[in-house]
């Protein structure tokens, strides 16, 4: 079985943070990525966080952006009233 280069993780169910739970969610987003953008399966290439291009097309072989990712993180933690630096660590 040959299995593409990039990370491996073990991710085990949360069900008292239904929020944070990767377990449900990731799979979910995986689906949805396949099913509305890609309208097939991730290939072995594709991103599981792609880009976006500026219409909003998904960019499958390139990921997301770092600053993309921290723009947002901003973005959240302003519009709730947050207080403090969060980096993309956190997220």
């Amino acid at each position: 079985m040959h299995f593409p280069a990039g990370n491996w993780y073990k991710i085990f169910p949360q069900p008292e943070l239904p929020g944070a739970d990767c377990f449900l969610w990731l799979p979910l987003w995986v689906h949805w990525l396949e099913c509305v953008h890609y309208q097939q399966p991730l290939d072995p290439d594709d991103n599981i966080f792609p880009a976006m291009g500026a219409n909003g097309v998904v960019q499958p072989c390139e990921p997301i952006s770092h600053d993309a990712v921290q723009q947002w993180i901003n973005e959240a933690t302003t519009g709730m009233g947050i207080q403090g630096s969060f980096s993309t660590h956190c997220f």
